[in-house]
């Protein structure tokens, strides 16, 4: 494979999914025909497999224990799902309902609304936007999240209104105050039953005539989301949001309104949309690879993936979201994870630093972490949820090439970046070591555990 190709290959498995380890990556073909695989393999949606069932119907617990079982049921949903990420076949759907979770953002600590709300972003995350749209609004968590069940006739509330236009579809400025009402009234009476599955009630809903964006009729919620679709404003936000998240934070205005057009020609073909940027010539410019900073949940599936690491318990999973600021299910508000440069503090950078090296063995985790979690017995902690960290993987991949060798394909394999590591760089952490499988090892965890790793 030329190395061109090879690195194309791990910006595109970077972005579509949460890279690829070295040996599949000389298994693969050329980058734009393995962005068509994966475009048509994330189409054929399969259900999460052993995902933990909701908790409704928990017997005689008290308020405040049900709650407390829920908290724990949906974290283990959240840290299941992160394990699916980390071995799954078909990554572009897991990297796409990531994405949706992140726009359509929802803090859920009911289990069963948790899975429906997964639910509805797996089911639709390559399908046709109208689809994926009309399945999150209606989604309990999403009803409840935004208030939507006190929105009634007479009483409306507009919240879930005003964020559907603002950050779900057609962004600030191409809506007015009176849009809002307007759409607040036709989206009365959608609520949810005590099994938290939608319900529209009907004696709730306006029935009366709106004018929302210029047009009059005895409007309900979907009727709303129709006409926002019918502006191309909405189809150039939704593709900037995604140019930015997949390709660069600098969005060209041109190619975007091109890109935009053609998803609106499309009616809203997700998966269409997607193929179109992973097999664009512009998708592989060098200024597009290796620019993004990982999330937290990047950074912890990529590790997982490379290292062949699984955990003790789902509690680690949940600690490093934590500790990284980005845990799922639980958003900081409605606009979703700021992202990119946010990722970074002198926090989680160091913990990003340290926590690959107290995976080998070798630092211990003795500092500060987001979200109050600073422990004088944080190492002991920690070490009882980690399980067995394999190299097997990494050194069977490298053992093939003369150790002279090992330094430059490592780097080129686990660095995005275009970067250029001295041999006294190399020396100076593995001079020490007396084998192959130990100079594999130690310079693995040298490079992941540079600033470079943090980027994709």
């Amino acid at each position: 494979m030329k190395p061109e190709h090879s690195k194309q290959l791990q910006h595109l498995y970077w972005r579509a999914g949460f890279g690829i380890t070295s040996m599949k990556l000389h298994q693969k073909g050329k980058p734009i025909e393995e962005a068509i695989k994966l475009i048509k393999q994330a189409r054929r949606v399969q259900k999460i497999p052993n995902m933990p069932t909701s908790g409704n119907g928990s017997g005689m617990m008290n308020g405040q224990a049900q709650r407390r079982s829920e908290r724990k049921l949906t974290g283990e949903i959240n840290a299941h799902w992160v394990e699916y990420m980390s071995k799954t076949n078909n990554p572009l759907l897991e990297r796409m309902s990531l994405f949706w979770h992140d726009h359509f953002a929802c803090r859920i600590v009911n289990s069963k609304m948790a899975l429906n709300y997964i639910d509805a972003i797996r089911s639709n995350a390559l399908g046709n936007f109208r689809d994926l749209l009309l399945a999150v609004s209606k989604s309990t968590a999403m009803i409840r999240y935004l208030n939507n069940q006190q929105n009634r006739k007479q009483r409306p509330n507009e919240n879930f209104a005003r964020e559907v236009m603002e950050l779900f579809t057609l962004g600030r400025n191409n809506y007015t105050e009176k849009d809002i009402k307007e759409a607040a009234r036709a989206f009365t009476g959608w609520s949810s039953n005590k099994q938290h599955d939608f319900e529209f009630r009907s004696k709730f809903h306006d029935t009366g005539q709106k004018n929302f964006m210029g047009i009059t009729g005895n409007f309900k919620g979907e009727d709303i989301i129709n006409i926002i679709l019918s502006k191309k404003e909405t189809a150039h936000y939704i593709v900037s949001k995604i140019y930015k998240y997949f390709v660069n934070e600098k969005a060209p205005s041109k190619r975007i309104k091109n890109l935009g057009d053609y998803f609106y020609r499309k009616d809203y073909d997700i998966g269409a949309l997607m193929q179109k940027i992973f097999t664009s010539s512009w998708f592989y410019d060098p200024e597009n690879i290796g620019t993004k900073i990982k999330s937290p949940i990047d950074f912890l599936v990529g590790l997982m993936k490379t290292i062949d690491l699984e955990f003790k318990s789902h509690k680690t999973i949940l600690f490093v979201e934590k500790a990284l600021g980005q845990v799922l299910f639980n958003p900081p508000n409605v606009a979703g994870w700021q992202g990119n440069k946010a990722w970074i503090d002198n926090a989680t950078l160091l913990f990003r630093l340290n926590f690959v090296g107290f995976l080998f063995n070798r630092v211990e985790m003795s500092l500060k972490v987001k979200e109050g979690l600073e422990d004088k017995k944080l190492n002991r902690k920690v070490k009882k949820l980690i399980g067995e960290v394999s190299t097997n993987r990494l050194v069977k991949a490298f053992s093939k090439y003369k150790e002279a060798e090992i330094s430059t394909v490592m780097t080129a394999v686990l660095l995005q970046p275009k970067v250029m590591i001295q041999p006294d760089f190399i020396n100076q952490y593995t001079s020490n070591n007396s084998t192959k499988a130990d100079y594999i090892e130690s310079l693995a965890y040298r490079l992941m555990s540079t600033p470079e790793y943090q980027m994709c």
